[in-house]
């Protein structure tokens, strides 16, 4: 994700809800609005270090998936693509990897009383060659995707900004293009602008 040319319009967040077809209750892909800063008189003057700035986060199919260690029926497993998947047919339904995904990847289907996820629109790229459509619909372009060496390769090694957590935690598969706004892990000097359209507790355990 590129930072810099993201300007939280949500376009990627809706496509994949309708790609999905999710419920009002459920979204794979969501956005963290971080802003802070302070206005200060000088003189006559006033200035400012005001900041801001968006993260569209969903599934990292992390190399040590927390959410995978925390499910006690063992249903959690990563396939030998490298994605992080659920089987929802033997699924009890009790939410720990939820508690436990520092991402908040996992959400439950309160009709069916089972845990669902983010699949990386894995039908996309490994049966038809595509583009996640959270990629495809992103009218910035900044989003981009592909074997994360390569990703590495071509942006960096950047896998952590706040107000998420360090990345050896989990150690995700995404990389960040961070803008001159963006601050580091634990950082104190925001706070998450938009509350109501997300559950902020797993931000701030």
């Amino acid at each position: 994700m590129d930072l810099k040319k993201c300007s939280g319009c949500k376009t990627c967040q809706l496509a994949c809800k309708d790609y999905k077809n999710l419920p009002i209750d459920r979204n794979f892909r969501r956005f963290v609005e971080y802003s802070g800063g302070t206005w200060k008189k000088e003189k006559a003057i006033w200035k400012n270090n005001v900041f801001s700035y968006y993260v569209s986060v969903s599934c990292n199919h992390c190399d040590n998936p927390a959410c995978k260690e925390a499910c006690p029926v063992d249903v959690i497993y990563k396939d030998e693509y490298g994605y992080v998947l659920i089987d929802e047919e033997k699924c009890i339904g009790c939410e720990s990897c939820a508690s436990a995904c520092p991402y908040q990847t996992p959400q439950i289907d309160r009709e069916r009383e089972k845990m669902t996820r983010c699949d990386g629109c894995k039908d996309r790229v490994i049966m038809e060659g595509r583009q996640p459509i959270f990629v495809e619909s992103c009218p910035l372009r900044a989003l981009d995707y592909g074997p994360v060496e390569e990703i590495r390769k071509k942006y960096g090694n950047i896998a952590e900004v706040a107000p998420f957590p360090a990345y050896t935690e989990t150690k995700p598969n995404m990389v960040l293009k961070l803008n001159k706004n963006c601050q580091p892990v634990n950082s104190t000097k925001g706070q998450i602008a938009n509350p109501l359209e997300i559950r902020i507790d797993w931000l701030q355990k």
